[in-house]
């Protein structure tokens, strides 16, 4: 948690959206040393995350943290998992949202943050042309959403402007 927290960058000259990943150093029968990417199973495990096995079970093993900061916006980390079932995950989301969310966010908000995402009801947007569930404080003020982006990949995030940047980036890399 300590080497994603260092990637949050408060100050930056202009929008900053950068993907994190963590790797294991793995030696082969001959001795020879190579990196592995962690798996999201891994990633969980390492970072101390004990979200629900029904929950876990269709997530597929490539996952993303990205962290994103801008001139007038708090640095923040958005979480993208993949999933092999949307429908399963989307159920499972739904069931236990309040918890899952603040289970892989325990380490990044305030108490209170965490308060509000156990005690508040989730509200239903559109942001970007996109669905999305997210807590809201009485300001109006983002505390968490998730959106699934596609049926394969599910954006958790605390920020509305990493929300955009992440759809920016899915979809011109998809236009090219």
């Amino acid at each position: 948690i300590s080497l994603i927290k260092s990637q949050l960058r408060p100050s930056v000259t202009g929008p900053s959206l950068q993907q994190i990943y963590f790797e294991s150093l793995q030696t082969d029968a001959e001795g020879n040393k190579n990196t592995k990417r962690l798996e999201t199973i891994d990633f969980l495990s390492v970072t101390n995350i004990s979200l629900p096995a029904d929950f876990i079970h269709f997530l597929q093993p490539e996952y993303m943290v990205a962290s994103f900061a801008d001139i007038n916006t708090p640095a923040s980390i958005s979480i993208i998992l993949t999933t092999r079932s949307f429908e399963h995950t989307y159920a499972k989301l739904l069931d236990s949202e309040s918890d899952i969310l603040s289970l892989l966010y325990k380490d990044f908000l305030t108490p209170d943050q965490i308060s509000n995402i156990k005690n508040t009801d989730f509200i239903d947007k559109t942001i970007n042309n996109i669905d999305t569930r997210g807590i809201y404080t009485n300001e109006g003020e983002l505390v968490i959403m998730y959106s699934f982006i596609n049926p394969k990949f599910l954006v958790i995030t605390t920020n509305i402007e990493s929300f955009n940047a992440i759809i920016n980036s899915y979809r011109q890399s998809n236009n090219n």
